[in-house]
Formats: C-alpha cells, structure tokens, sequence
C-alpha cells in the first residue's frame, strides 16, 4: 500500500505530511504502537446530515457508541501515553463521543466550548407538517396549524463541544513528559492574551462583521455598547510598547476575503455576554452610582452591572490583563474552504458520497438543471458539508502538541485540521472513509504545504 509507506515514512520524519484512502478502523490497525504525538480529529455527530450514510447512527446509541469505540482504542493504541486528543462533536451527541473516547481507555480531561452565530437550523416547522396531513380535510389542516405557528423541533445550532482527553500516563507527569515528550498542554500556544490563562470556552464573530462594527447577530455586539471590535493589538494595556501583533496564519494571503472580519484578531476583552461592557469597567455611567473600592472587591460589583471606577486604572478603556479573556475565531471562508480545489467538479450521490466527473459532463448536467429536466445535485471546489475553519484548528493543534510533532486525524474530512498541523511546524496524517473527499484533502494540504516552506509557526 503505496499510500502507508508514505504514513510510515511520516513517522519516521522522512516527509511531511500523508493522507490515507480507507476505513480507519482498518487503516489505524497498520500504525505501529505509540507513534502520534496528538490526535485532533472529527468524527460524525450520527444525526444523518443531510441524509449522508456516513453520518448515520448505525442502529442506535449503543451500535453507534460501539462503532466508535472500536476505532478510539486503535487511536489509544497508536498514541504516545500521555498524549491528548481534542474530538470534536455537538451537543445533542456529545455524550456518545464522550462515552465511545471514555471506553476506549483515554482520560476525559475537559471539553472546549466553541460558539459560532453561524449555524443554520435544521429542525422540522410543526405548522408546515400539519398542513401536509391529507388525511385531513384542507379546512381543518389549516385552522390546527395556525395553532402551531412558530413551533419547530430544534433550536439553532451555535455550539460545538471539542472533547480533550489523554491516554494514561506512564508513571508521573513529569516522568512521562522526560520520556515521551508528552502529557502538557502549551498554554502559551493556547493564550488569548498575554497574562491570560487559556479557557475552554471560544467563540466566533459571524462572517460579516468588519473590523469596525458587528452585525446584530454577531454575540460580541452583547458586552460592545458601540459595537466597535478590539483587535489583539488594541486590547493591550497603555504601558504595553508592543507592535501589531499578526498571527502565524495571517501569512497565508489566501486567507483574507475582501473586508471580511479576520475572526481570529477581532478579540473582545470581557465575556459574552456576562458582564456590563468594556467601557463600564472604569468608567462611571451617568444613571449608576460609582463605588470606589478595594481590586479584591470590583469583580463582585462587576458582575451585578455597577459602574465602578479604579485608583490606578489607564484613562484607556482597556482590561488590566493584556488581551482578552477568550480566543475568538470564524467559520471557513470561501477562499479558506477551496484553495487548491477550483478545479474540482463533483456530482452529489443518494448515499451523501461524492463522484468526481469533468468540466464538460458537470457543464452539461448544469444546463439541463436550468432547463428543468431531471435534477440532478452538482458542486464545485469543496463540497464537505461540515468543513472546519483553519484557523480553529490550528489553535487545537498547538494546544496538545509539541513542537515538530505527529498530529493524526482519523476522521479527516476536507483536511483543514491537516493544513493547520502544518501551519503549527507539526507533521500530519490524516485518513478519510470517501475517496472523493480525501481527494479534496490531499489538494487542500498540498497547495498548503507547496505554497508555505519553511514552515514558520513557532
């Protein structure tokens, strides 16, 4: 297997970076014992999306929960002990991606809460299910779904649950780290500012906000009373002599869409929407009383909304810590989502895979969607339905992984966690189920990996 000699070649530093076509299962059972450094992976939530077979619940909670098991103790198996691994899943089946990590024989050690404003809902209108209940007169349909107007089944989908887990450890932390090289986090790989410490909470401005204002879906609007956006550089302290900070992933050109926000600069300095705003901090607003009081005591006031004023706190309206409280990053972009795959032209199958056909069959195919013939699903570029943003990714990787080590993604989709472990100076394989989708990988990855050497995150 052409494709495993690369992996294999991976592990022993001879390259980069490989992607391997298969089940994982099966794939997984080829990788010598204790050779990843970090697995960072996403794996199907089981809710059928879209209707695609690889996201189906096999049979129920406990065959789906099984299945998972199964490939998390291959995972444990090639994993160095101490290593971690960072899962991603959604709320209403966390806790079978929880349980299936749990019985494999990792430690669950947290979960990292990430909110996004851009989920779409996907629930089931009860008004428009009456009304398609022909069993009934149409007269009586209509008055018992006006009794159901702006009832649905779901709410909208904003958060997602990365599950951070480790395999045992092989005598103390200490002793592990000295002989495997890992069992840490990197805090300061993970900080959202400096003197912050990391939390397990992130969150994401929506698509359109600028780097001046917010759109009113964005949460960040919520502690903003002018809704003005604090990129890291101006979250810093007034004493802090420090040039504009860019992030490693903004040498990647391709990355920027026009005055799209770039989500990962675009910090706030207090919490979503649990506290007054930035400017109430140390400034006295003109319906409140200020309260002049110990530092011990001013979070006490914060948190019930009073004004307080602070001794030795800048004229600036700024945190006293460097930066802010959470990491803040978007939804792929456009550019972010299709780079290195333009060319690509898919057809969409019942069973939710993809075939790949020519410029001139899916110009075809298009035409005859136009004049009203058989329809027939098409897309360009990168068609996964659940594509990661890299930048997100990137931030997981650093997170658990030392510098220059294997990231492996058992589940890995368009590759955005595999661009990410390449952006971190880290190595990287990857494996996916669809051929057609490893195929968007493999592109993605190595238009990443040809366009950016030397690698330059540190």
């Amino acid at each position: 297997m052409r494709s495993l000699r690369k992996a294999l070649k991976v592990i022993k530093r001879r390259r980069r970076w490989a992607m391997l076509t298969g089940d994982s299962l099966k794939v997984l059972r080829r990788l010598p014992e204790a050779s990843v450094d970090a697995i960072v992976t996403d794996p199907p939530a089981g809710i059928q999306l879209y209707g695609c077979e690889w996201d189906a619940d096999k049979g129920g909670a406990e065959k789906w929960i099984h299945w998972l098991t199964r490939i998390m103790r291959e995972c444990l198996r090639v994993l160095k002990p101490g290593g971690h691994i960072v899962s991603w899943s959604i709320p209403v089946t966390s806790h079978w991606t929880a349980t299936a990590i749990e019985r494999a024989g990792f430690e669950i050690r947290d979960g990292i809460v990430h909110i996004s404003p851009t989920g779409m809902p996907k629930g089931l209108d009860a008004a428009r299910a009456i009304r398609k209940l022909h069993q009934l007169p149409k007269a009586e349909r209509q008055q018992l779904a006006s009794n159901w107007l702006e009832w649905n089944t779901t709410l909208k989908p904003v958060a997602e649950i990365w599950i951070l887990g480790r395999k045992p450890l092989d005598g103390t932390v200490a002793e592990n780290l000295v002989k495997h090289g890992v069992g840490a986090i990197n805090l300061n790989a993970a900080r959202p500012g400096r003197g912050r410490w990391p939390t397990n909470f992130m969150a994401s401005h929506h698509p359109d906000c600028t780097k001046q204002r917010c759109v009113a879906e964005c949460p960040v609007l919520a502690v903003r009373q002018d809704g003005k956006l604090l990129g890291r550089d101006e979250a810093s302290t007034s004493s802090a002599k420090t040039g504009k900070y860019q992030h490693p992933m903004d040498k990647i050109k391709h990355q920027r869409v026009g005055k799209r926000i770039d989500a990962d600069l675009a910090r706030d300095g207090i919490a979503v929407g649990t506290a007054p705003p930035l400017d109430a901090l140390f400034t006295v607003a003109k319906h409140q009383k200020a309260h002049t009081l110990h530092p011990t005591r001013a979070h006490e006031y914060r948190s019930r909304g009073i004004a307080t004023t602070e001794p030795k706190a800048s004229k600036a309206p700024v945190a006293t810590k460097d930066g802010a409280l959470f990491f803040y990053a978007g939804k792929s972009n456009v550019t972010d989502r299709h780079l290195g795959c333009e060319d690509l032209r898919w057809r969409f199958l019942r069973n939710g895979d993809i075939q790949r056909i020519s410029s001139t069959r899916y110009n075809r195919l298009y035409q005859r969607n136009l004049r009203g013939g058989k329809y027939v699903p098409l897309g360009v570029g990168n068609v996964h339905p659940t594509a990661k943003n890299t930048r997100l990714s990137f931030k997981l990787v650093k997170l658990i992984t030392p510098p220059g080590g294997l990231v492996l993604d058992a589940f890995c989709g368009s590759g955005s966690i595999g661009r990410a472990a390449l952006a971190a100076d880290c190595r990287f394989i990857g494996i996916e189920l669809s051929k057609g989708y490893s195929l968007i990988a493999r592109r993605r990855i190595a238009s990443f990996a040809r366009t950016h050497q030397p690698l330059f995150a540190k």
